[in-house]
Formats: C-alpha cells, sequence, structure tokens
C-alpha cells in the first residue's frame, strides 16, 4: 500500500510502488552521505527543493522521473526503467 499523499488513481499507485519497491529513497539517502553531501547542498547543486529531497529520503515523497534524475544525476547515479510485458500478466 502507497503511503504516498496524492491523489489515488492507477498511475499513481504503480509509480509509487515502483519507487518504493526499489528502495530508491534509501540509496539516494545513503548515496549522499557516502559523498559527503548534506541536504541541502544536494538541493542546492541539483535544484530540486530541500523539502522534496527529505520528502524522497524518508519515503513520504512521490517525486517525478525528472525531479529523480537531477538529483541522481548529481549523485553519480541513473535510473533504469523497463516496460513490463503484459502478455505475461
Amino acid at each position: 500500500m502507497c503511503v504516498c499523499k496524492f491523489p489515488k488513481s492507477i498511475i499513481f499507485e504503480e509509480k509509487c510502488n515502483i519507487i518504493h519497491s526499489m528502495g530508491i529513497y534509501n540509496q539516494i539517502k545513503e548515496r549522499r552521505i557516502l559523498l559527503g553531501i548534506t541536504p541541502q547542498a544536494l538541493a542546492d547543486i541539483s535544484g530540486v527543493a530541500l523539502r522534496t529531497i527529505q520528502q524522497i529520503e524518508t519515503g513520504k515523497g512521490n517525486p517525478s522521473v525528472n525531479t529523480l534524475n537531477k538529483i541522481l544525476d548529481v549523485l553519480g547515479m541513473t535510473l533504469d526503467l523497463s516496460i513490463k510485458n503484459l502478455d505475461n500478466v
């Protein structure tokens, strides 16, 4: 069950489930700490609001792919997505 505070729809629910199941918010925080970057510095460099970064790192955010890419780029990470084959569902 998604804990994000956005209107529930199939698209939002699936997007939220992808982000949470990947544990990407934990990976972002761990990488940021490993690199010695503060949340504020990450916000300044990536152009993403500090509050958004804090929400992502605590698993409460629902960032767009564009927002994730801005953060991941600064951290030297990439986001790889694949499309599920609906014939096998």
